[in-house]
Parts: structure tokens; C-alpha cells; sequence
């Protein structure tokens, strides 16, 4: 019976122990990019065929993907990386934020802000607030007065002082100086089989942040077992 070489056995070993570890997740997104919002495709590194359904001024479908070693590895239409973001191992399901490289030649070209798109960690009737400002913001919203971090992301909790249309005043300032300014006013409508993503963000030549807001609906499914 012939042995296998030691240095052989090692080789095998080794590269065993460098075989990519792959997992699955349901993942929706979003291209927020106000300069060109439309017209870029994306899809999974190794699965050029599974291209992302974006559409504008929505969350998109869900699809499966693949994570790679707990990153998901975006590419261009041409092969090309186009950014990837790490999955926290216990996450099932995201939602991708697709944003511009911070500069114009960045490496890779765009980024990616994931947000838990379970029920758990992104509870119906609730809201997200992803701040992309570089310096901090604010939002009212019903009876919750919350500080939002530059370039972070905020948990809003539902809002239950709404009227009788389930309705609530909803403002946003912006820090300047040691003053709170108000960029937008709104009234907005919060009920449970609903949320909504609020994305903080400049546009170039603008003097003032903007809001672009994301509205998220239960899907049937869901709303038939209640």
C-alpha cells in the first residue's frame, strides 16, 4: 500500500483550511446615488448572472445570494468590484444601501451600509435613520427626539402619538455651529405594516442636507396570518 508524501498531505491540508466558506442570504437594495441614480447593474461576485433588481426610489425584491468568508462581494456589469461589506454571521436577511465611493477615485467605486431586515432587528411600524452627513442630525418624529450620529445609522422606534388618520409631525435639523437648524418638515403616516428608511445624505451644490425616505410595506403574506 502506497503512503501519501508528508509535504503532499500538507498542501491538501492547507488548502482545504483556504476554501472559501460560502452561506446564503435573502437579500434586498437600494442604489442611492443622486448623481446617477439609474442605468448601473450589480450582482454577486460568482453569480453575474443573478443581477440585483434595483429600482428607483424603492427597496428592491429580495433575492438569495451568496456571502463569501462574511463579506458581500458586489461587482459591475464588466466584472469588476464594485464594493463589498461584511455580514454579520447571524443575519439571514439585509438590506443593501449601495452609496458612491467617498471619493471620486475610490477603490472600489461604490460602498455598501447593510441594515438587519428581520423582523427582529428592524421591527414593523419602526424606522431607520442612516445618517450620511459628516456631521450630526437630528429627528423628531411623534414623541421620539433622537441625536443622529454622523455616518450612523439610528434605530426610531414606532411612533404612537399620531392623530386620528394615524399621523405625525416629523422634522429634521442639522447641527451648525451649537445651533439645531430644521432642512425638513413632514407628516408623515405610521401604522404597523410599515417602515421606513431615512436617508440623511448632501447633494452636490446644495447648501442644505435633503431626506430621501423609503417606504417599506408588509408583504401579503404577512399581513394574511394576522
Amino acid at each position: 500500500m502506497k503512503t501519501i508524501p508528508t509535504t503532499l498531505v500538507l498542501i491538501l491540508l492547507s488548502a482545504a483550511g483556504l476554501a472559501a466558506e460560502t452561506r446564503k442570504l435573502t437579500l434586498r437594495a437600494y442604489l442611492h446615488d443622486p448623481v446617477k441614480p439609474r442605468g448601473t447593474e450589480f450582482s454577486v461576485e460568482g453569480d453575474a448572472k443573478q443581477s440585483l433588481p434595483l429600482r428607483v426610489g424603492a427597496i428592491s425584491s429580495a433575492v438569495e445570494v451568496a456571502v463569501t468568508d462574511g463579506e458581500l462581494r458586489l461587482q459591475l456589469a464588466d466584472g469588476k468590484r464594485a464594493a463589498l461589506a461584511k455580514v454579520p454571521g447571524e443575519w439571514s436577511s439585509a438590506i443593501a444601501i449601495i452609496l458612491p465611493g467617498a471619493t471620486k477615485d475610490a477603490t472600489p467605486p461604490y460602498r455598501v451600509l447593510l441594515l438587519d431586515d428581520s423582523t427582529k432587528g428592524f421591527p414593523w411600524g419602526s424606522s431607520q435613520a442612516v445618517n450620511l452627513l459628516s456631521i450630526d442630525s437630528a429627528i423628531q418624529a411623534g414623541e421620539h427626539k433622537l441625536i443622529l450620529q454622523a455616518g450612523k445609522t439610528t434605530a426610531v422606534p414606532a411612533v404612537h402619538k399620531v392623530n386620528e388618520f394615524n399621523i405625525a409631525q416629523t422634522n429634521f435639523h442639522y447641527k451648525q455651529g451649537e445651533q439645531w437648524v430644521p432642512f425638513t418638515e413632514r407628516q408623515l403616516q405610521y401604522v404597523d405594516e410599515m417602515r421606513r428608511v431615512f436617508l440623511i445624505h448632501a447633494t452636490p451644490g446644495s447648501q442644505r442636507p435633503f431626506v430621501t425616505t423609503l417606504v417599506d410595506h408588509k408583504p401579503q403574506e404577512l399581513l394574511d396570518k394576522n
